[in-house]
């Protein structure tokens, strides 16, 4: 990856920038810092820089600080990096005896001590201290000389607000010691530490892993005790070991004496361990440093320390010696192990230093690294030699190896850690950017042909977890175009991580994700073949919808011609308006946090993460091949699209350009995968279900506007929607469209025709578009109400095309022909252009429901009739349409509507229409005059079945001789006219007498033997009017009725009964229950309750009798006599009995047996003759009962009169 500001330009003059798919981006800094070169003509380099609060420092190897100043940017954000002016420039002098032996190393470390508003600069083994931002000399020009490394803040301190109050401490290597100072007002000496050759240290509270040119050690800075751990180059691995096992034996001597059973450690490049008491008494082991007043805490500054140099600190520092010198004589006696280390701070880890003056390696040796990840971490590097393969080792504060290890492709020359990683427990992080990753840089080496550049890698997840992949920035291009190298490695590299930090705009992100106004009409003028209409409005689309009916490919009809564009579009005032607010946005988020920094000879370089939008739209456009185009034969890889969006679809955004970058990055996915798609598709590749669903998903995370879809997609464009706001999209998106429209120019109608007939496309587009379109009435949809008729309108026709292939009938669950009806039962924008487009399919039924939807009765009142009078419905839906019909009459409220159509449905078929007037639920209501009226003009069929209702049903008399009368002629004129029909009527009197007995009534046999015709039904309802509906007694004309019936009297049997009973001819009507019918059952029931209710179908029972007790005994003797006279003597002689035995109580027994012939057996009255006896006998005893309760009751009567005379007692009355 290269890091210049490198562009191209796409065929149609687009700006594209270099594709940078990785974690990191470089960005130049500066073309070319204005060093100045070495006196002796050598090659000059930057060694070091810095960065605090809009202050960059920048140390040469000639000696020199570069100060520079940030402006402030332009209002246009124009510039895709800072601009610094050069300030000052600073040469600290330096002490030549303490410079190196090598010759002078220039500036070596600057470090900003921001809570103190100082500086510690490190120039050719000498140390001044200056104040911020000026760098003006601090401390009285304070100087040390020989000091080999400054650092070692304790990272765990740092940014709080004790720590600034109370001073900051650094570590400062000074020949074979380290001297903790404090610096605040003045620097102060806290203690000295025995340790010699210090290069590099990292600190956290009283821990420091240290280093010097051969190994690293762990110390801790209060109690001085040390724990070696490896060495930094396995070439002196072996008198590391040696030294360690000398010190071994003492160490165990020493945790013996104090009673301590230490803690062995055993470095993982050798078996040399040491233990070390670290639990010793602090107050005994505190080496006695210069008194102090603590002034940062009281605020006195009685007992000043001054900088060494001065004959104050030198006598301050002496004495401080003295006193240590005891301690380190009684850690020596312990025999407690001490090895060189190095001091470094978290700020300086990747120097670029050639080594400190006190020791001397080999040309080939191996600079020691160090870093705290974490609060419990440090991470270390080792290695054989500066070409071959280097290791980092993460070692906790007891001196374990801890973690796995990083390996570096060669020994890395500086190092940088960026995040605080991911949380190993809970396996999330805090903060953004949080995951952890290790950035290395590598010089060139031209003996082994070996390129420079930045190693990158993660270090806070394990090789399962994504870890162990390594990615390379290379910076041959930089080094090939610095000045001439003078040495075979190269210039100078390194980097570091600024105690400051610094906004860097690129310009990319504005490039990619600013919204850009996408002029549909403009996109298709120079497409002939995919020419379709752009209506802005519902209300220009249905005024064209009578003139244009453009076909299924976005074309009209060929007599038709080309319609023509309606632009609608933006005007150019407010889309000018719009870019500057979308500029403006974008500009804002387009900065990136910068503090990390890289620096290789006269350049350098910001080093950050690669944001997100950049990295995956690098990705996605690796995706594409050189020659994509929409006919094709080269499509894009679906499997690294895959992987992309899975990687990022659970990722949460953390920040604005985060939830941009995601949106963007997802849209642009889903629109190469639809193109592709199509591309396929018309070149008759085979796509696959998960390829759709796929394309589908990334549609919907992406959130993409659909009538950016349906702009693809040739004969829908026509439903696309805008106002004058317009469609605005990512500028990287519209790139997408415009190409791939500018390659359907030159496509063939027919393959053109392919995509608006593959299924699974237009399965995707169902499926997306009813996602938008649940998203119709939210807020947060930008354009709502064009978008909501886009969508409405493309759904339908997808729906309509997918639902062209479904079998005729009603819609099954789950179906696409239910899915279309419930799209267009939840209601469609733009109602004339959607009917428009049924009407063009043939779809009436779905028209209708289109209509039901806008609650428009008329016109799915006239749809159902066009269809129910024989006008072709492709669907076959309507099965059962009267019904339909009637109930949706009985659901409206338009009273017209609902009269004209009942008539309309009464005409064929009579029960449906006059239903829609009878029944309750309806929420129209008619009298029944004005029915009547309406029925005689519009549907005189419909007459009789709305009397029947009116007399049967509303129980409304009055209409019951007029129903009578038509019941009657109709069944007299059916017999008249056919003698067949006379016959049957008399040939099921005969079967039913033919039944043995006990057989069920007349009534019940001819409903159980009904004759499925018009006229046996309305002969049942006539004997039931005639008998009286229940509850009601019909007054009726019966001499007129009778008039009509006596004609047909042997005919009409069951009729001339009912009417003998209205006339009073009982005797008569139970001749014809005996005789004619052989109904005995009926007959006794007309003399219990009377013969009106005989023929109902629920007889009443005998307590609701017309005839009193009397009436009954003299109709029983009536029947009674009919039956001594049934020819069948058997017959007679049971039924005589049977009816004697059962109702005795109602005959007279003399009278009885004065009727029975006396032939008869005593046997077959017997029954009879009993229940008489019994019932005598009942009556005597009542009689007897009663007499006896009446005498009691006189006695008690007379009793009561005589106790009330005895209470009144005489009363005497006097003579007048």
């Amino acid at each position: 990856m290269a890091s210049r500001d490198v562009t191209t330009f796409t065929r149609r003059g687009k700006r594209n920038f270099q594709q940078e798919p990785g974690s990191y981006i470089l960005r130049k800094l500066f073309d070319d810092v204005p060093i100045a070169g070495a006196d002796d003509g050598s090659r000059t380099d930057i060694t070091c820089i810095e960065l605090l609060e809009g202050n960059l420092y920048i140390g040469t190897s000639a000696g020199e600080i570069l100060h520079f100043v940030l402006l402030a940017g332009e209002s246009d954000s124009r510039f895709s990096k800072p601009n610094f002016i050069l300030a000052s420039r600073l040469q600290p002098t330096f002490n030549p005896l303490s410079s190196s032996p090598q010759g002078t190393l220039g500036i070596q470390q600057i470090l900003l001590l921001e809570d103190v508003n100082k500086a510690c600069i490190l120039c050719n083994g000498t140390l001044s201290f200056y104040s911020l931002p000026e760098l003006t000399p601090a401390f009285g020009n304070t100087k040390v000389s020989n000091c080999g490394w400054v650092g070692g803040l304790d990272l765990n301190k740092s940014g709080s607000s004790n720590y600034a109050r109370d001073g900051v401490t650094v570590m400062v290597s000074i020949k074979n010691r380290i001297r903790l100072v404090r610096i605040s007002e003045e620097p102060r000496l806290v203690r000295n530490i025995e340790f010699s050759g210090c290069l590099a240290t990292v600190r956290r509270d009283n821990f420091a892993c240290v280093a010097d040119a051969h190994s690293y050690s762990l110390l801790d800075v209060d109690h001085q005790q040390k724990i070696p751990l490896f060495p930094i180059s396995s070439h002196d691995g072996s008198s590391f070991h040696q030294e360690e096992r000398l010190s071994d034996g003492k160490d165990s001597k020493y945790g013996n004496s104090e009673g301590d059973s230490g803690a062995g450690v055993s470095t993982p490049m050798g078996s040399a361990s040491s233990r070390i008491s670290r639990t010793e008494s602090p107050s005994k082991w505190e080496p006695k440093a210069v008194p102090e007043e603590r002034g940062s805490q009281e605020g006195t500054t009685s007992n000043k320390t001054v900088a060494p140099g001065s004959s104050q600190a030198s006598s301050n520092l002496d004495g401080s010696k003295a006193q240590k010198s005891n301690t380190y004589d009684r850690l020596a006696a312990h025999g407690t192990a001490r090895s060189t280390v190095a001091l470094e701070s978290k700020e300086s880890s990747s120097r670029t230093l050639e080594g400190a003056h006190q020791s001397t390696p080999q040309a080939n040796s191996l600079r020691p690294h160090i870093l705290s990840p974490t609060s419990t971490e440090f991470l270390l590097t080792t290695g054989t030699n500066p070409l071959e393969p280097g290791v980092g080792m993460f070692v906790n504060l007891d001196g374990d190896v801890v973690r796995g290890t990083l390996e570096f492709s060669r020994y890395p020359e500086g190092i940088a850690l960026d995040g605080r990683g991911i949380n190993p427990i809970s396996g999330v992080t805090g903060d953004i950017g949080d995951e952890g990753y290790v950035l290395a840089v590598m010089g060139c080496d031209s003996s082994s042909g070996n390129e420079a550049g930045l190693e990158i890698q993660r270090w806070d997840v394990g090789p399962g977890e994504g870890g162990g992949k390594r990615e390379w920035i290379s910076m041959k291009e930089h080094f090939e175009s610095s000045r001439k190298q003078t040495t075979p490695r190269g210039p100078a590299v390194g980097i570091r991580r600024t105690t400051g930090r610094c906004n860097v705009f690129l310009e990319e992100l504005r490039e990619k994700m600013q919204l850009a106004p996408i002029r549909i009409n403009e996109l298709y003028t120079s497409t002939e073949n995919c020419e379709v209409p752009l209506l802005t409005s519902a209300k220009q689309r249905d005024s064209l919808s009578s003139d244009v009916q453009p076909s299924i490919y976005g074309r009209t009809s060929p007599h038709q011609g080309h319609p023509k564009f309606i632009d609608q579009g933006p005007t150019d005032d407010l889309e000018s308006l719009r870019n500057e607010e979308e500029r403006q946005f974008i500009d804002r988020i387009s900065y990136i946090d910068c503090q990390t920094v890289l620096w290789a000879g006269d350049k350098a370089w910001w080093v950050f993460r690669n944001p997100l939008a950049i990295r995956l739209d690098s990705l996605l456009e690796k995706t594409i091949p050189a020659s994509k185009s929409a006919s094709s034969t080269e499509f894009v890889d679906i499997e690294a699209v895959a992987q992309i969006l899975n990687n990022i679809r659970d990722q949460e955004p953390k920040t604005e350009l985060d939830f941009l970058s995601l949106n963007y990055v997802k849209q642009k996915a889903g629109l190469l995968l639809l193109t592709d798609m199509i591309s396929r598709v018309m070149s008759g590749v085979e796509v696959g279900d998960d390829y759709r669903k796929m394309t589908e998903e990334a549609l919907v995370e992406g959130n993409v506007d659909p009538r950016i879809v349906l702009s693809l997609i040739p004969g829908l464009r026509e439903h696309i929607v805008q106002g004058e706001r317009g469609i605005w999209a990512f500028s990287g998106v519209k790139e997408i469209i415009i190409e791939f429209l500018a390659d359907l120019k030159s496509a063939d109608v027919l393959i053109l025709s392919k995509v608006t007939s593959d299924f699974k496309l237009l399965h995707l587009l169902k499926q997306y578009l009813s996602i938008w379109r649940k998203k119709k009435g939210f807020g947060s949809v930008t354009d709502e109400n064009e978008i909501s008729q886009t969508v409405d309108s493309g759904l339908l026709h997808v729906l309509l095309i997918l639902d062209q292939q479904s079998p005729k009938g009603p819609a099954t669950p789950l179906s696409l022909r239910a899915d279309l009806n419930n799209f267009v039962d939840q209601g469609v924008e733009c109602i004339q252009s959607a009917a428009a487009l049924i009407e063009r399919y043939h779809r009436l039924y779905v028209l209708s429901r289109l209509y039901q939807s806008r609650k428009m009765a008329g016109e799915v009142l006239q749809t159902w009739r066009r269809i129910l009078e024989g006008e072709p419905d492709y669907g076959g839906e309507f099965i059962g349409g009267y019904y339909e019909m009637r109930k949706y009459l009985l659901r409206i409220r338009d009273s017209s509507l609902v009269k004209e159509y009942a008539l309309w449905l009464a005409r064929r078929d009579a029960q449906l229409g006059v239903s829609v007037f009878t029944d309750s639920t309806s929420r129209v209501k008619f009298e029944a005059v004005q029915v009547i009226d309406a029925l005689k003009s519009g549907a005189p069929n419909a007459m009789i079945d709305y009397l029947e209702y009116l007399v049967f049903v509303d129980h409304d008399t009055m209409y019951a001789n007029d129903l009578i009368l038509y019941y009657t002629d109709t069944i007299i004129g059916i017999l008249n006219s056919s003698d067949t029909m006379r016959s049957v009527v008399v040939e099921s009197y005969e079967a039913y007498k033919a039944l043995h007995y006990p057989r069920p009534t007349y009534r019940q046999f001819i409903e159980e033997n009904f004759i499925q015709e018009e006229w046996c039904r309305n002969r049942l309802r006539l004997l039931q009017l005639l008998g009286g509906t229940e509850g009601l007694i019909i007054d009726y004309d019966v001499s007129t009725v009778m008039a009509k019936i006596e004609p047909l009297k042997q005919v009409l049997v069951p009729e001339m009964i009912i009417l003998d009973c209205r006339q009073g001819r009982h005797q008569q009507a139970l001749r014809l229950l005996t005789h004619t019918l052989g109904d005995y059952d009926s007959a006794v029931h007309y003399c219990l309750v009377g013969g009106s209710s005989m023929f109902r179908r629920r007889p009443l029972d005998a307590t609701a009798s017309q005839f009193s007790q009397q009436e009954q005994s003299a109709l029983f003797s009536y029947l009674l006599t009919e039956m001594l006279q049934i020819q069948d003597i058997t017959e007679r002689i049971e039924r005589t009995g049977e009816l004697l035995d059962r109702f005795g109580k109602w005959f007279d027994v003399h009278l009885v047996l004065t009727m029975i012939p006396e032939s008869w057996s005593i046997d077959i009255l017997s029954g009879f003759l009993v229940s008489a006896l019994q019932q005598l006998v009942t009556e005597r005893n009542e009689t007897l009962v009663t007499k006896a309760l009446s005498a009691a009751e006189n006695l008690r009567a007379a009793a009561e009169y005589i106790a009330n005379c005895k209470v009144a007692g005489p009363i005497v009355e006097e003579a007048s």
